[in-house]
């Protein structure tokens, strides 16, 4: 009896070694703030770097790195933006120590209304779609080994005369800002979807 106690330790002690060395072989990220381009909102490339995190988080397929407490790197920040010099790459992945930088632009973040009338009550659809691309860099290589473009629409109806909330300004027009984040939120979704497709050699997850 005890001898089965003692091999079922053993077999325990093997699977939880294998999951920690699983563990420790995933593949080493930090992402980047995304740049903006045009009148799009000032924070949208903040927003986007958070929900592409989560998205990344929740695959559960990488190992996260927190760049923007690496006091090493601030004077780097800057140039991360958007675009990344080579040698800034190799940098700041030299200092966290990652394997691979995610980047890009928000390529998009546009607002469509649709009026309507309720029993008297005018209101309208607001359509808010939010367009990205995302590239991942192998630092090694020096290379980009990965282009992903990821979109998302977010609808929202209101009442015009119960308008309330948090607002944000897309192309001059003032629109919620739970329905942006909800956009960028799917678009970040969509490009790690076809990141992990890309990076493990699977086929999309199926919406």
């Amino acid at each position: 009896m005890m001898k089965r106690i003692c091999a079922m330790i053993f077999c325990l002690a093997i699977f939880a070694n294998i999951c920690e060395a699983a563990e420790n072989n995933k593949p080493r990220v930090a992402v980047m703030d995304l740049g903006v381009y045009g009148s799009q909102p000032s924070n949208a490339g903040l927003i986007a770097s958070e929900f592409l995190m989560k998205a990344l988080f929740d695959t559960g397929r990488f190992d996260l790195i927190d760049w923007e407490n690496a006091n090493e790197i601030s004077e780097e920040k800057l140039l991360t933006t958007g675009l990344i010099p080579l040698s800034v790459a190799r940098r700041i992945a030299e200092i966290i120590k990652v394997d691979y930088l995610i980047y890009g632009n928000m390529s998009g973040v546009n607002s469509q209304d649709l009026t309507f009338e309720i029993a008297g009550n005018g209101g309208h659809i607001r359509s808010v779609k939010c367009s990205m691309i995302v590239r991942v860099m192998d630092v090694k290589a020096g290379e980009d080994i990965i282009y992903a473009q990821g979109e998302g629409v977010s609808k929202t109806s209101e009442l015009k005369a119960n308008t309330k909330g948090l607002k944000m300004s897309i192309g001059g027009k003032e629109v919620p800002t739970i329905c942006v984040r909800n956009s960028v939120s799917k678009a970040s979704r969509d490009a790690v979807d076809k990141i992990v497709a890309d990076f493990f050699n699977e086929p999309p997850t199926k919406k």
